[in-house]
């Protein structure tokens, strides 16, 4: 009788350990590519880990925003109206019915004549409102008067009415 050999029993658990530890890392490594991937909504699901995100990004080049949830936005009041010879004003609500914080949209206003067909578009920026903020807060509203110019020679007296969509870019 022969006596077992040690060697092969260590070199199988040698190649276990190995691939057990290579799998941790392709594990680890997965984790960190759904994290840098999911960056915007880790952040706004969970604020504390906002700066330690930021840090991250300022190594790897990258950016974290405002996580974008147009379903969770509603235009709660808009009017539009005349308040000089070609100045209108334009005021809104714009509330967030998420219970996280969401990026700000655009806003594109259409003036529209009688039978309802767009005379003019204008597409407003959260920038071009003038307002420096990057999201509604959680279940906040964003309220915004806007003053725009429109001669009458553009839609030449036919605009009667108007619609305001929210959207990202």
């Amino acid at each position: 009788m022969s006596a077992p050999d040690v060697t092969v029993g260590a070199r199988q658990r040698g190649r276990s350990v190995l691939w057990w530890g290579l799998g941790a890392v392709l594990l680890l490594g997965l984790l960190l590519q759904g994290l840098y991937r999911e960056r915007d909504r880790w952040a706004a699901l969970l604020p504390e880990l906002k700066p330690a995100l930021v840090s991250a990004c300022e190594v790897l080049d990258c950016r974290v925003s405002s996580l974008q949830g147009i379903e969770n936005l509603t235009t709660e009041s808009a009017t539009f109206h005349q308040v000089g010879q070609d100045t209108f004003a334009l005021r809104f609500v714009v509330k967030n019915k998420a219970r996280h914080a969401v990026a700000l949209p655009s806003i594109e206003l259409t003036l529209t004549d009688l039978a309802e067909q767009a005379v003019m578009r204008r597409i407003f920026t959260p920038a071009e409102l003038g307002t420096s903020l990057e999201s509604v807060g959680p279940t906040g509203e964003w309220s915004v008067t806007a003053y725009v110019r429109i001669r009458e020679e553009a839609t030449g007296a036919r605009a009667q009415g108007y619609r305001l969509l929210i959207f990202y870019p």
